[in-house]
């Protein structure tokens, strides 16, 4: 799997940056990016996903039964009630 680093064009990198800094299970990192990229149009606002990962790490404080963060984005799990 070729990881293509983000840019302008495929998501901004500081987005990413601070989804990563605030997503507590951190395994899997070049993943997370190739997700990231993948779910641009689907994504909504950073300020979103950052909330849905605090509602997320609210509801569990156990990091090692969260989903890895690039099948988090994937799933679009920033819709998860």
């Amino acid at each position: 799997m070729k990881v293509v680093p983000i840019n302008e064009e495929n998501g901004r990198l500081e987005d990413f940056d601070l989804f990563w800094s605030t997503y507590p299970r951190k395994l899997a990192k070049k993943d997370a990016q190739l997700a990231w990229k993948q779910t641009k149009k689907i994504r909504p606002p950073i300020e979103q996903v950052i909330a849905a990962v605090h509602k997320m790490t609210e509801l569990s404080t156990d990091a090692e039964f969260l989903p890895y963060a690039g099948s988090w984005l994937r799933g679009q799990r920033w819709e998860d009630q």
